[in-house]
Formats: C-alpha cells, sequence, structure tokens
C-alpha cells in the first residue's frame, strides 16, 4: 500500500462509526486523548513499515502526550495524515490552544505513564489487533470503491 492509499483510507478511517466505537466506548478514550497510543499500535500493526513517534511536552518533565504513526515522511493520528513532525504539531496545538508548554517531536516511542493507553500496556492489545482489522478492512473497501 502506498502513501496515496494510505491518505483516502485515513480520511475514512478517522470517521468511520467502527473504530470509534472500539476506541471511545471498548476502550473509554478518544483517538486524542488517550487512545492514542493504541491507536498508533492498530496503525503500526496496518504499516509495519512505519515508526510509532511521540509529541513531547517541552517543559522540565517531558512527558509524552501522544502519539502517531511516522510513514514516508507523514504522520498519522486520529486527527489524519500530516505532511511533517511541524505540521503534526502545528495541528496539536490548534486543536489544544490551553496546552501548557510547548510541544516537541521525538522520532522514537517513548513510554508514557500519563497515557493509560500506551502501545506497549498488554491489557490493551487485542484492541490494537481488532482495530488494526478494521483499518485494513477499511482500507481495502475504499480501494475497491475506487475502481
Amino acid at each position: 500500500m502506498d502513501l496515496a492509499d494510505i491518505k483516502k483510507a485515513m480520511d475514512v478511517i478517522i470517521e468511520h462509526e467502527d473504530v470509534l466505537d472500539l476506541v471511545e466506548d471498548a476502550i473509554g478514550y478518544g483517538l486524542c486523548n488517550g487512545g492514542c497510543g493504541i491507536f498508533a499500535q492498530a496503525l503500526k500493526l496496518w504499516i509495519p513499515e512505519g515508526t510509532i513517534v511521540t509529541i513531547l511536552v517541552d517543559d522540565e518533565t517531558e512527558r509524552p502526550e501522544h502519539y502517531g504513526l511516522l510513514f514516508e515522511g507523514h504522520i498519522l493520528d486520529g486527527l489524519g495524515v500530516h505532511r511533517s513532525d511541524e505540521a503534526w504539531i502545528y495541528r496539536m496545538e490548534q486543536e489544544w490552544p490551553d496546552w501548557d508548554g510547548r510541544m516537541t517531536f521525538e522520532d522514537t516511542y517513548i513510554p508514557a505513564e500519563n497515557i493509560e493507553c500506551s502501545p506497549v500496556n498488554s491489557a490493551y492489545r487485542q484492541y490494537e489487533e481488532i482495530l488494526s482489522i478494521q483499518l485494513n478492512h477499511i482500507a481495502r473497501t475504499v480501494k475497491i470503491m475506487e475502481r
């Protein structure tokens, strides 16, 4: 699957009720408020060539605040596809203007104590796998509909 196909699928995925229901109802968090780690890991299972990346709050704690997946220079998360880490941070700052501190990008996964649904929490592994299957199914459906 190439970046163009992924972008088209992501437009559908982030609005798809099955994806939102799984993350919000089953897990209790949204795609960008606690469920970002599970969503990032599901994206990684769907796009194995991608790398989970982190946004840190640039203060004395440097705590991880959000996760996404870096693929071919673009970052995917619950808000969509961002063309660069700067664009990703800018979008996050627009979504949460009351953020305490500046955000910085880290091109690797950094565990977070403050994000319960971080990608390595084994309690959520089943949801990551189910979500990944849904992402793959939606992407295939989008591709078939284009034919």
